[in-house]
């Protein structure tokens, strides 16, 4: 049986807010972009609310694949810039 990995259980949230600071601060100080997609109720609303203020830009990306009644056209989904 192999063991799960889980970077957003409580007590790695404080490790995890680390790394993102020094991922940002990194990235800031080259001429770099770096995009992290996770997905949203996967996360415990404290790292939530630290991604949203860390992140230069934060998009939401909504697909139509489960919600037929929703599809627009030639559309898959939306994308809304939240941030």
């Amino acid at each position: 049986m192999l063991p799960s990995f889980d970077l957003f259980v409580a007590e790695d949230s404080q490790a995890t807010i680390r790394f993102l600071k020094c991922l940002k601060t990194l990235i800031r100080s080259t001429n770099c972009v770096c995009i992290v997609s996770v997905e949203e109720q996967l996360l415990p609303p404290q790292i939530k609310n630290h991604l949203v203020s860390l992140a230069d830009s934060v998009l939401a990306i909504t697909s139509f694949k489960d919600h037929a009644e929703m599809k627009i056209s030639d559309y898959d989904g939306t994308l809304k810039l939240l941030k």
